[in-house]
């Protein structure tokens, strides 16, 4: 727990710097007089200015968006997202699903004689690949 930002470690040092200052008996003359400062400022008409006007400065912000109406337009935007976001992914899966549809399955490419995609890294032997040497042959400049 901490009180005005300081930590109960913290505030055993102070107190103990306050009993070698001030001594025993003069400690507690001390603190009754600051439990009274502390009591009277916090029933003063200053302490509740304080506060009234902390409270205002942190609704300040939601109060400027509901009189300018930001948070109807904020509403209006994210609903807006989320439709998008939900027709693109409609899109998307109508995509996916033609292209396996319209895909034919790998046994009738091998049985139609056409052959299926070459894994990447292999080398092929047809007229083109790497290795033909009709590829080989500089074009002479003109």
């Amino acid at each position: 727990m901490k009180i005005l930002n300081i930590g109960p470690m913290e505030l055993v040092f102070i107190l103990i710097i306050v009993l070698i200052v001030l001594g025993p008996k003069d400690m507690v003359q001390y603190g009754r007089k600051l439990g009274k400062f502390i009591r009277d400022f916090v029933k003063s008409p200053l302490w509740r200015d304080l506060i009234s006007t902390s409270r205002e400065i942190q609704d300040f912000p939601k109060k400027i968006m509901r009189e300018t109406e930001l948070d109807k337009v904020l509403n209006e935007v994210e609903g807006s997202l989320r439709e998008t976001a939900k027709e693109t992914e409609r899109i998307i899966n109508d995509t996916q699903e033609k292209l396996t549809v319209n895909l034919p399955p790998k046994e009738k490419l091998e049985e139609k004689g056409e052959e299926t995609a070459e894994q990447p890294g292999e080398e092929s032997s047809e007229a083109g690949g790497v290795n033909d040497p009709e590829d080989h042959h500089i074009s002479p400049k003109i």
